[in-house]
């Protein structure tokens, strides 16, 4: 796993526009950064990752989503 440091510089890297943000507490889901940065949950996007079962096997599936309708499994 690459720390913060690591991942800025790749962005960089690969001229990707980004922001670092530090927020004033730690966070347990992604649910929770609309409250630590005082935002609309619609204006927030949390990415999820499901392991789906497909004809070649089980893959691994990431969908984007605002923080205001996060995906279900189902």
């Amino acid at each position: 796993m690459k720390d913060a440091l690591a991942i800025h510089r790749w962005l960089l890297a690969h001229q990707v526009h980004h922001e670092i943000v530090r927020l004033p507490r730690a966070m347990t889901c992604a649910e929770e950064l609309p409250e630590l940065l005082a935002v609309s949950p619609a204006t927030c996007v949390v990415v999820t990752v499901f392991e789906v079962t497909t004809r070649v096997g089980r893959e691994p599936v990431a969908v984007v989503a605002s923080a205001a309708s996060p995906p279900r499994p189902g």
